[in-house]
């Protein structure tokens, strides 16, 4: 109520949860010390003395922290696998725009599996080790069928990776992530989520609780694939 100014400044411009919940540990009255001033401004250039702002303000600065978050979008790409015919990930995933069957397995990359890959994100809550305990469970027993059932390679089938992620697109779009005017580390340059998952974690459970190797292409293994 003593600081309007503040207030407006603070309150978000989107729907709620559009973004992380900000739990304040102090932070609303730290805005309101003396030393301490609220820039709402973009940046427009750093300079070698300080910031200037898009309202034409220069700001002198002795310390500058950075806090601009990590390149979500890349995921294993940046490690430059390669699939069938030398194609690397990077160029199947088009910079960032990585899908997978399950958020763990892409087409064209037989035996290749990851762990809180595409769309497997938490951005509603929930416990990131039950998610990635979710997909070892998976992975593993993806594992455990090739040893007894002799098999050389697992490659999951196009149709059953792009239905997924027809539905993991539809599903967001009742999903406040895919607002209007959102723009968070969720979403790409074309404005498409693939960080976070739409499913609640009891149905992603459900999901990766058993492998059904008939949306894989299976290799059994021969004398020259030993």
């Amino acid at each position: 109520q003593d600081h309007p100014d503040l207030a407006a400044r603070s309150l978000p411009d989107y729907p709620a949860y559009g973004k992380r919940i900000l739990l304040d540990n102090g932070w609303y009255h730290a805005l309101t010390l003396p030393q301490v001033h609220l820039i709402t401004d973009p940046i427009d250039q750093i300079t070698e003395s300080g910031i200037s702002t898009t309202d034409g303000v220069h700001r002198s600065t002795d310390i500058l922290i950075y806090a601009i978050g990590f390149e979500m979008m890349q995921m294993a790409s940046r490690l430059h696998i390669k699939g069938r015919g030398g194609i690397d990930l990077k160029d199947t995933w088009d910079g960032d725009n990585p899908t997978a069957y399950l958020g763990m397995t892409v087409p064209g990359y037989p035996n290749f599996f990851c762990l809180l890959g595409p769309n497997t994100g938490l951005g509603h809550g929930g416990s990131a080790m039950f998610q990635a305990e979710c997909q070892t469970r998976y992975v593993t027993a993806c594992l455990v069928r090739m040893i007894e059932e002799n098999l050389a390679s697992l490659e999951v089938r196009r149709d059953a990776h792009d239905t997924y992620v027809e539905r993991v697109d539809k599903e967001h779009q009742q999903m406040i992530w895919s607002h209007p005017g959102m723009t968070t580390y969720y979403r790409n340059a074309r404005g498409r989520v693939v960080t976070v998952m739409p499913w609640r974690l009891v149905d992603y459970w459900e999901m990766t609780h058993e492998a059904d190797l008939s949306n894989y292409h299976v290799e059994h293994r021969t004398l020259t694939t030993r």
